[in-house]
């Protein structure tokens, strides 16, 4: 049951991840963006960087990082 919650977590960001980024380029090539979006975009790709920062230098440097599903 473990494995299969894991695989459904990583489905479920991989998929959000997927939906915003065309529903990105659909708002901006429509022409419909706002600030609001334009910052909810930076802010997410801010933490979406940190987060792969943080993991790897967790994994490379003290490799206290177990990639396990």
């Amino acid at each position: 049951m473990r494995v299969l919650s894991g695989y459904v977590f990583c489905l479920l960001a991989f998929g959000t991840t997927l939906w915003g980024t065309v529903y990105a380029i659909w708002d901006l090539s429509s022409g419909t963006w706002t600030w609001v979006s334009l910052c909810i975009f930076f802010g997410s790709y801010s933490l979406t960087l940190m987060g792969v920062t943080v993991g790897y230098h967790r994994y490379l440097t003290h490799q206290a990082f177990e990639f396990t599903i």
